[in-house]
Parts: structure tokens; sequence; C-alpha cells
């Protein structure tokens, strides 16, 4: 693969999430990481607006990887797809999988770049991958890809479709847990969940 051949690569835009969930509109890889960019582009930019981060003694995060780990963080699924939440909670040994799968597949994705950028991408995905969220820019990026599951569920019951409703309550769940004291903040001046 060239850089050409990289660049062209289109698959996000067909690789679809909720596959197993009946919805009435699709979404793609590709719209999700935008969302997610999107989001993690207005959080980072709320804590500095609202001095969170001042205030917490924090610094601020480094905006072009926090954008580049967001634009990344589901780019294994190009080749894996994307498989839903409740299965890798109903099946642990199917989640340790799936991490595995995916942690090769980043590992080949890149590897016709040249080698600086190969290198670059490559722990880009890695980074989000670890499940660990030790950085700014890691925390607000898994905060901001839990958003936009949110939103995209809350988006399908004001649309009429109510077997969404148990997908809100679940991400909901997942997004009270988050309670990084940058967090704790922002919900406290904003609102959000």
């Amino acid at each position: 693969m060239s850089i050409l051949s990289f660049l062209q690569d289109r698959r996000a835009g067909f690789v679809l999430r909720w596959h197993a969930r009946q919805t009435v509109r699709q979404e793609s890889v590709a719209e999700h990481q935008y969302f997610v960019v999107h989001d993690a582009l207005v959080i980072r930019d709320a804590l500095l607006h609202y001095g969170i981060l001042k205030k917490l003694g924090l610094e601020p995060p480094d905006e072009a990887r926090m954008l580049l780990v967001a634009h990344f963080h589901d780019h294994a699924e190009l080749e894996s797809g994307d498989i839903s939440g409740s299965a890798k909670r109903d099946f642990p040994d199917l989640a340790k999988a799936v991490h595995k799968v995916e942690r090769r597949v980043a590992d080949s994705l890149f590897c016709a770049l040249p080698g600086p950028l190969t290198e670059r991408y490559r722990d880009l995905v890695r980074t989000q991958m670890c499940h660990e969220y030790a950085t700014l820019e890691q925390q607000i990026v898994r905060y901001s890809d839990k958003l936009e599951a949110l939103l995209f569920a809350q988006t399908e019951i004001r649309i009429g479709n109510t077997l969404m409703a148990d997908v809100v309550e679940q991400v909901k769940g997942e997004l009270k847990a988050l309670s990084w004291p940058w967090l704790v903040e922002l919900r406290r001046e904003t609102g959000l969940p």
C-alpha cells in the first residue's frame, strides 16, 4: 500500500456500527469517528472555557494528539468490524479475543506506509486500545466515544425507535462510572452526562 492507496481507503464509510441492533438509520465507523473527534474538541475547549483544568492544576491536553487519537480510536474496525458492546460485556472471552485481534490489525493497517508514519499511526491506535486512559487526552476521547454512543441512541429514540431505550440506560451507566475530577467539574458546569 502506498500513501495514495492509504488515502483512497474509504472502508470506514462502509463498516456499520449498531449492526446487531434495529436502528432507524445506519451509522458508519467514519460517522462515529467524526463525532468523537467533534465531541473531543468541544469537550477540550469547554474545559478551558470554564477554567476547570486550571482550577484542578492540570495542563491542557495536547490538542493535535487528542484529535488524532480520537480519529484513529476505532481504526482497527476497518478489518475487524464493529463488535457490539453488549456482546463484549456478556462474553468476556470474546472481549479479550477482540482486543487481541484489533491489536494485530492495528499493527498491520499502517505497515506499508513509510516507517515513521507507520509507527506514528500505530501508536495513536494503540494509545486508546490500552483501556487504561492514563492521560487527559485518552480520557477525553473515552468520554467522547461513550457520549457519542449515547447521543446516537437518544436520537434514535427521538425519531421513534424505542428499541434503543436499553442502550441509553446502559451507556448512561457507563458514563456515570467515569469519574475523573475534570469530568465531575465539567458536569457541574454544563449538565453533561
